[in-house]
């Protein structure tokens, strides 16, 4: 419960700040979330298979089988999550056209759109390690990467005075990268 509600926070945090920045702000940040939750659905597919495949060979204490299973889920969602970083990087301007007819908003999408590019390399970790652990039923490691996420998060939007709009996806690579940073250093299920 805690692991979710610190989740919604962050992200609802996101809206709330951005709308705070101004009207053009929050409006590109919710074209720009929508490149996010796309990529964000298609590597957590990774990790629902992840939860099924570690689950069973969590359970039947069978370390080669996870290992089997880490590996091939390593390969698979690292090249999706390239994918999107390299459409992003060359396409994301045209995706960005797609989602609204405004030029301004087009403009400014174009500017903050190298976050884009980062993101999808960051959050691949957290998404497989996540699915990794909810397979293994190691439920406080999961609450426990996502505190020292919420509060890296919240330190990271101290740069919002210097860095502005830069300062909320900073803050979001880095909430997504201690999410599987935390879990990669050495809290892996056995």
């Amino acid at each position: 419960m805690l692991r979710s509600l610190l989740l919604q926070l962050c992200f609802a945090s996101l809206t709330i700040l951005g709308a705070r920045m101004g009207g053009e702000v929050v409006a590109v940040n919710a074209v720009l979330m929508n490149l996010l939750t796309f990529t964000a659905y298609a590597l957590d597919g990774f990790a629902y298979a992840v939860e099924a495949h570690s689950g069973h060979a969590y359970g039947a204490r069978d370390g080669r089988q996870l290992r089997k299973v880490w590996r091939a889920a390593c390969r698979q969602a690292c090249l999706v999550a390239c994918g999107f970083a390299v459409i992003y990087l060359f396409a994301g301007h045209h995706i960005v056209a797609g989602l609204t007819s405004l030029l301004e908003l087009r403009a400014l999408a174009n500017h903050y759109l190298p976050w884009q590019v980062v993101l999808p390399l960051v959050g691949v970790w957290c998404y497989l390690l996540d699915g990794m652990f909810i397979g293994a039923t190691r439920g406080a490691e999961m609450r426990n990467s996502m505190a020292v996420a919420a509060v890296g998060y919240g330190l990271t939007l101290f740069t919002l005075p210097v860095l502005g709009n830069h300062g909320l996806w900073l803050a979001l690579a880095v909430f997504l990268a201690l999410r599987g940073g935390c879990f990669g250093l050495g809290m892996a299920p056995s």
